[in-house]
């Protein structure tokens, strides 16, 4: 009986040890799966911080952009602004110089005129004295 007795002692010790070594092996699976996790969800953040940061900056050189973009826009106004400015002036510069030739042409036949009218005048002259 003590034998037996022993033996039953035995066997319950063997599975109470059982049992513990099976709890530790349970509670150390899931300390390493809750280190894993918690390693993932830090992965994650720094991931999501990155995103975070690099939208930012997307962010930040896209209204650098947009103020670049409107800076050239007003340069090509002023350039606009300029090259009309530039074509009324050779618009009336030509005008100048159409109504500066129309004079001149004016002043030839003024002249023209004045010669002829000395050359019968003269003839004039030299018919009397005869």
């Amino acid at each position: 009986m003590n034998t037996l007795k022993l033996f039953s002692e035995k066997e319950r010790d063997y599975h109470a040890y059982q049992a513990r070594q099976n709890y530790l092996r349970e509670q150390r699976t899931i300390q390493v799966e809750r280190e894993e996790d918690q390693r993932e969800m830090e992965k994650i953040k720094l991931e999501k911080e990155r995103g975070q940061r690099d939208m930012e900056r997307i962010q930040h050189d896209m209204e650098r952009m947009q103020h670049d973009m409107e800076r050239m826009q007003h340069d090509m106004e002023r350039m606009q602004h300029g090259t009309e400015r530039i074509q009324h002036d050779m618009e009336q510069a030509q005008q100048d110089l159409q109504r500066e030739r129309m004079e001149k042409q004016a002043a030839l036949q003024e002249k023209q005129s004045l010669q002829e009218e000395n050359e019968r005048i003269k003839a004039l002259l030299a018919q009397s004295k005869q």
